[in-house]
């Protein structure tokens, strides 16, 4: 006989399928895992593939990760589906979770990419067409890097964000006093993903800055900040680091800057108007 699935929170009009595939895999009837139904296994939420950790609330309403984490941090920790509270600590639906790694999932944004539902969840946060938020503090829109800088370079943004077209040759006025430049500057990185620079500032002696990445990995920077003159050997100063994600400096704005100068090491390349050449060269890190 069949076996009898009795899984809380999973539809009853989907347990006569998931007793098909449990029961074909324990039978080792079928040698390759099924396609999951894109409409079957999406979160009831946010419509995304339930290919991560799967939630449920005392009456059996199911959710994914990312969805628990907004409901619990909103304050209200009402279940979306049922207004019930959600139980603390929270409710795994294992069951769910078991059947749902036997099967293959394409990945949520359509880039063609399928797999076990381990192997598209690792993909899903290096994926390129992954919606990422926008890094200004302020805004909410989402869109794929690919898509930022046309989103970064639109009216909304015109009094924060400035648009280079080249990543060298950039001025770098010093200031003695501690100041901050809240302004955006927005470079064209690698595989025309844009690459930021800002929170530009001088705090005791030191010209610090956030150089961030909006691709979903890391970026190998160096700055290279040499003199405006043209002196018979021109001096220079270079700084190597890893881009910071955007979204961790939005998110912590005390985060320390990967980008830092002191004043002693370039004050002898100063114009007369305490002004440097600043270049920036971007490589993929993996």
């Amino acid at each position: 006989p069949n076996a009898s699935w009795l899984i809380r929170g999973v539809q009853p009009s989907l347990w006569p399928r998931m007793g098909k595939r449990a029961s074909g895999a324990q039978g080792g009837n079928e040698k390759k895992s099924k396609l999951a139904d894109s409409d079957d296994w999406d979160c009831p939420i946010c419509a995304v593939s339930l290919t991560g950790r799967i939630f449920q609330c005392a009456q059996g309403h199911y959710m994914c990760q990312e969805c628990l984490e907004k409901v619990t941090s909103s304050g209200s920790r009402k279940c979306p589906s049922c207004n019930h509270d959600m139980p603390t600590p929270a409710i795994r639906n294992l069951g769910m979770e078991k059947v749902a790694s036997k099967l293959h999932f394409s990945c949520p944004w359509d880039c063609g990419f399928q797999g076990l539902s381990e192997s598209v969840e690792k993909h899903k946060g290096t994926c390129r067409l992954l919606p990422i938020p926008c890094p200004a503090r302020a805004c909410t829109h989402k869109c794929k890097a690919s898509d930022m800088l046309q989103h970064l370079s639109s009216q909304q943004h015109a009094d924060a964000v400035v648009v280079l077209r080249r990543c060298s040759n950039l001025t770098l006025t010093w200031q003695d006093r501690d100041y901050s430049d809240q302004k955006f500057l927005v470079m064209p990185g690698p595989d025309n993903m844009p690459v930021l620079a800002y929170e530009a500032k001088t705090k005791d002696g030191f010209w610090l800055c956030h150089v961030c990445h909006t691709a979903p990995s890391p970026l190998l920077f160096t700055a290279t900040a040499s003199s405006k003159q043209t002196p018979r050997k021109p001096e220079q100063v270079s700084v190597t680091g890893l881009t910071t994600n955007a979204q961790s400096v939005k998110a912590s704005p005390g985060l320390r800057p990967n980008l830092v100068l002191h004043r002693c090491q370039v004050e002898h390349m100063f114009n007369d108007s305490k002004q440097l050449s600043l270049s920036f060269d971007f490589r993929d890190a993996r």
